[in-house]
């Protein structure tokens, strides 16, 4: 007699298949992201959405390994970590393949690895800004780093810090110059974005 699976059992089946095929898509083929500042309008507005191609550039291997599937740093209203550092990995990029100048490019903000876990920071307003006023003297951020408990800092490993959208104006070699709000790079004036990629 052939075995039939009960109905929960198929749903769960499929349900697990789904999220561990999504996981690799995400981690290793593309990804969704939102524009999360104005520093690319006019060719790319605040809320809109980025589909990003991880074979371009070569798929990165996550650097932590577990943690909650389609979650970035936080659980979705908490301020409880979606990982966990047990086990981490080193960089790791698989076929990597340099930049191009003019490429849209997404990356984990460098600054974005140890925040202030409060709404209103984070990369809004960067811990180690916050240090430098401090140490200048101002009495608003020395408050704030003397109350841990109240602003909590938050360590996150690099492919955990929060996510950039950036264009590539330069590449390793070249000299890079803003004058009088234009860009030059090489002594050459680029020109100003007038539409959208969109």
């Amino acid at each position: 007699m052939r075995y039939k699976k009960v109905i929960w059992r198929e749903w769960l089946d499929a349900a697990v298949f789904a999220t561990v095929a999504a996981t690799l898509i995400r981690t290793f083929v593309f990804e969704a992201y939102a524009i999360p500042s104005g520093s690319m309008e006019k060719t790319l507005l605040v809320g809109d959405y980025l589909f990003v191609n991880k074979i371009s550039y070569g798929p990165r291997i996550p650097n932590t390994l577990l943690s909650v599937p389609f979650v970035h740093n936080y659980l979705p209203g908490s301020p409880l970590k979606s990982y966990s550092n047990l086990i981490q990995l080193g960089s790791i990029r698989w076929f990597s393949s340099p930049i191009e100048k003019g490429d849209a490019v997404v990356f984990n903000v460098p600054i974005g690895d140890t925040v202030i876990n409060r709404e209103g920071f984070q990369t809004l307003r960067p811990y180690y800004e916050i240090k430098r006023e401090a140490a200048r003297g101002n009495l608003s951020a020395q408050y704030i780093l003397s109350h841990p408990d109240e602003y909590p800092v938050a360590v996150h490993p690099f492919d955990k810090a929060d996510n950039y959208i950036k264009r590539c104006t330069a590449v390793a070699g070249d000299s890079l110059e803003i004058r009088r709000g234009y860009v030059y790079v090489n002594g050459i004036a680029q020109p100003l974005p007038t539409q959208s990629l969109m």
